[in-house]
């Protein structure tokens, strides 16, 4: 069953990633960074409350869990061409050390508190995540560049 629900999450992101990159184009990548953080993150609390819901919520989450999509584009948006490549490589490196550590600093703080800890936890930090994106992280496509075309599935 996971295979599946990881698979229909696979399918909405691949399909929402376009549309979703287009409207970050016309309203900038603020609102799209916490929308894709939101629902990257909402899944968390549910895994010990309701796994029903959880694998619910994951496979409808791939419609707008498309962050890193979205972080590229903010990289694109406030780097010059000489320090673009550095910075996506800096981005990739920090995404790929969160993917191998976060299970280990997870299953060893599970040990030594409990499971409950954990996504208490990964609650906490997706929160804290979603407030300094608000507060902190400025808009980084300025409205002159903002396109006001239609989106169209033609181009």
């Amino acid at each position: 069953m996971n295979g599946v629900i990881h698979g229909v999450k696979g399918l909405l992101t691949f399909l929402s990633s376009p549309l979703l990159g287009a409207y970050s184009d016309i309203w900038g990548r603020k609102p799209f960074l916490l929308i894709t953080v939101f629902f990257t993150c909402c899944p968390i609390p549910l895994m010990k409350i309701s796994p029903m819901w959880y694998f619910a919520l994951i496979s409808v989450s791939g419609l707008f869990s498309v962050t890193f999509s979205v972080v590229y584009s903010y990289v694109a948006d406030v780097t010059d061409e000489n320090s673009r490549s550095s910075a996506y490589g800096l981005v990739t490196a920090t995404f790929a050390a969160s993917l191998i550590t976060s299970p280990a600093i997870g299953a060893h703080l599970a040990r030594l508190y409990s499971e409950n800890f954990v996504i208490a936890l990964g609650t906490a930090v997706a929160i804290l995540d979603l407030v300094f994106i608000f507060f902190v992280v400025p808009e980084s496509l300025p409205e002159r560049l903002r396109t006001d075309q239609k989106i169209s599935w033609d181009k």
